[in-house]
């Protein structure tokens, strides 16, 4: 919230600025699915979702509630009638503190509950209260990133999840095993002290691209491993020591029958991860599974070629 609702939306327009019957996203894409959003200044959507928080917290006994924040679009907001008079009414500058204003009230809510909310950091802004814990995934590139070092520096937590070192929902050819292992959770401009405040790793797959469990299970190994190793040990060995120690991973990936990525230690030319970037962009999206086992068939074929002679 308040993006990522469409499916809600879809059922209740009326929590929606404008109250305008939507469909269900049938495809994938931050427009698709984040330009409609939660009126953040009607104060029954406000009671809409402290009722859908509430039956969460009934059916999850855990003491975190990830409230999402991520990829809001807020063209509505600057249109709505309700979300204008509350920004004035609030004496916020701009569509990102009514963002952080809207959140503070679940991140408040779930307090009160005994519970802790946790929010993407591209839907932190200085206002959102520093008891939400930051969920860190933006590329560096990109300002949220900052909004994680501030919210640390302002006493709140950070949850690291880096989008090019820890989603393994994306092809090896843009995220390689080594740039997974290699992956540094930690920001430059916080104090040691404050490296307190980072809680650890966590990785993401996001399963739009993920339709089987060899699929499932060949984005995820062996890059769980590497990222075990980030999060676990302060003290990293060089790469090539760590893929020594990833040999028995394998043997134990064969005999529970587990499909694995093999060879993604291999040095690919730039060229071949760009080609294997953009033929995944392309929804080719087992390309490189599908090439491993044609690589295994044509192994497989080469060893009966040999025994017949």
């Amino acid at each position: 919230m308040p993006g990522h609702a469409l499916a809600i939306l879809a059922a209740y327009p009326e929590r929606s600025c404008f109250q305008e019957p939507v469909e269900v996203a049938t495809r994938f894409g931050v427009t698709d699915f984040s330009k409609k959003l939660f009126c953040a200044g009607d104060e029954k959507t406000d009671r809409f979702i402290r009722s859908l928080l509430d039956e969460v917290m009934g059916v999850f006994p855990f003491p975190y509630i990830h409230i999402g924040g991520d990829e809001a679009l807020k063209e509505d907001w600057k249109r709505c009638k309700k979300c204008q008079s509350l920004r004035k009414a609030q004496g916020l500058t701009n569509e990102r503190e009514l963002q952080g204003y809207f959140l503070n009230r679940m991140v408040a809510y779930l307090e009160q509950r005994g519970r802790r909310a946790i929010v993407w950091n591209d839907g932190l802004c200085d206002t959102l209260s520093s008891s939400a814990i930051a969920q860190d995934w933006t590329p560096f590139f990109i300002e949220g990133r900052g909004r994680t070092a501030r919210h640390i520096r302002a006493g709140g937590q950070a949850i690291m999840s880096a989008y090019l070192r820890v989603y393994y929902d994306l092809p090896y050819a843009l995220i390689p095993l080594k740039a997974t292992y290699q992956y540094e959770p930690v920001f430059h401009n916080i104090s040691g002290e404050q490296e307190g405040n980072i809680l650890g790793v966590e990785a993401a797959i996001w399963t739009e691209w993920i339709d089987t469990e060899e699929k499932l299970f060949f984005n995820t190994l062996p890059r769980l491993a590497a990222t075990a190793e980030t999060g676990w040990t302060k003290r990293r060995t060089p790469y090539y020591a760590f893929l020594m120690r990833l040999k028995p991973h394998y043997d134990l990936y064969r005999r529970l029958g587990m499909t694995y990525a093999r060879d993604v230690e291999r040095p690919y030319s730039l060229w071949r991860r760009i080609s294997g970037t953009w033929t995944f962009l392309r929804k080719e999206t087992h390309a490189e599974l599908l090439e491993q086992t044609r690589r295994d068939s044509h192994g497989d074929q080469s060893k009966n070629n040999k025994s017949k002679r």
